[in-house]
């Protein structure tokens, strides 16, 4: 990214600098203006990301929101003053950045162009899966050959169905947790095949029903989610078949 802004001439260095926006909060009154600016200003004539910037939208904490409110300001003044030294890209869900821009629209009239990505299809996700499995000693053949279980692939598709879902983010939590259970479990079903310990599939296949439970529980709390509140189940709970709860 940086490298395409300085081919552009926009920028007189390529280098990208990242933080989240909870680096921009402080934890006591009258401290998260400088954090945020110091913070703000590592990115002058670079491009600067913010990550999880929905976080700073309106909460229901009149603790939590004054201190949100004030980045903001904070993140609205500064772009009006370095806006021509510098790029600033903010990510995070579209639900939670658009609710932000809303409630904030002198944030909204600064970022004018947005671009919006697609979840990454199964097939992707399961080859990201088999990529960081591989980096933590271990395999699931089953993850990508041709002629792969299908449950994967269907079991991957139910997962990025919910709105929590965070492609390749949850892809790295899943390897993960696959790669923890191994280390714990001295007695996993599986075999070393070059330096790789292969996995039988209800492995893998144990943790994909394990984060399900997650994103199911958190998609029908009614804080999480409030429109699940007073419903026997939440709209958000996608659809699954029978075999995604196999033992």
């Amino acid at each position: 990214m940086g490298v395409l802004f300085h081919d552009l001439g926009l920028l007189a260095v390529d280098e990208v600098v990242e933080c989240s926006a909870s680096d921009l909060i402080a934890k006591y009154v009258g401290q998260t203006t400088p954090k945020c600016r110091d913070q703000l200003e590592r990115g002058i004539g670079k491009v600067l990301v913010i990550n999880n910037i929905h976080t700073l939208a309106n909460t229901d904490s009149h603790h939590h929101y004054s201190y949100h409110s004030e980045a903001v300001d904070e993140l609205v003044s500064f772009v009006e003053k370095y806006m021509t030294r510098m790029v600033i890209v903010l990510i995070g869900p579209s639900s939670g950045v658009n609710d932000l821009l809303v409630d904030r629209p002198s944030l909204a009239a600064l970022f004018q162009t947005e671009i919006s990505f697609a979840n990454l299809t199964a097939p992707e996700s399961l080859a990201i899966l088999d990529k960081r499995l591989r980096a933590g000693g271990v395999a699931c053949a089953s993850l990508v050959s041709p002629g792969a279980d299908q449950r994967f692939r269907k079991a991957l598709e139910i997962l990025a169905s919910f709105p929590c879902w965070t492609n390749a983010t949850d892809i790295q939590h899943l390897a993960r947790h696959i790669v923890l259970q191994v280390e714990s479990d001295a007695w996993i079903n599986g075999h070393f095949e070059n330096d790789l310990l292969c996995l039988a599939d209800d492995v893998p296949m144990a943790s994909i029903r394990a984060m399900f439970k997650t994103k199911s529980a958190r998609s029908q709390s009614p804080i999480l989610n409030p429109e699940w509140k007073g419903r026997s189940q939440s709209p958000s709970v996608p659809n699954h078949p029978p075999y995604f709860y196999e033992t």
